[in-house]
């Protein structure tokens, strides 16, 4: 008997998944007579009851190629909260120059293209470096050694970047604070 429902289910699942336009009712007697016996679905046939006319589907039209046009993004203009002429240094994920979690900021994030490190902002600080970097915006989640004032640091994920970025002395510009 098991086999028999088993059956059927998976006869009935094919003519549904298979038949396009047909229904799937017609292939079963579904009028008041009928019913499931034994567990057991019988099948009228693998003919449907009526008829279903062919058609012709009509051609799908073809969309017109669009031209492309070039679209420039540019940076909305921000005014400074402050600006600052500090130095700059980099920084990667090691732990000669971290502490014990060198992937996690000091603000518990993790690290990524952007952050900064410095102690006299707070964190969540946007500040830009457009002698450098241009429009690109950086955000303080990371500290630095506390002997270190008016300092920022950068990080980068290889240590090779970090080194070969230096020290510079640069200005930014204080986009927003929290």
């Amino acid at each position: 008997m098991i086999k028999n429902l088993t059956f059927s289910v998976v006869l009935l699942t094919m003519i549904v998944l298979t038949s396009s336009s047909v229904d799937a009712a017609d292939y079963f007697d579904i009028s008041s007579n009928s019913h499931i016996s034994d567990n057991v679905s019988y099948l009228k046939g693998l003919t449907p009851n009526t008829s279903v006319p062919e058609t012709t589907p009509e051609p799908t039209p073809v969309p017109a190629p669009v031209q492309k046009t070039k679209t420039v993004k540019t940076a909305p203009k921000t005014n400074p909260i402050a600006t600052y002429t500090v130095m700059a240094s980099a920084y990667s994920s090691t732990p000669d120059q971290t502490d014990d979690t060198p992937f996690i900021t000091a603000w518990g994030t993790q690290v990524r293209d952007g952050i900064i490190a410095a102690n006299f902002l707070p964190f969540g600080t946007v500040v830009k470096m457009p002698e450098l970097y241009g429009d690109k915006m950086f955000v303080v989640e990371d500290r630095m050694n506390r002997r270190y004032t008016y300092k920022i640091d950068v990080w980068f994920p290889e240590r090779e970047q970090a080194m070969e970025f230096g020290n510079k002395k640069v200005k930014i510009e204080v986009i927003a604070k929290l």
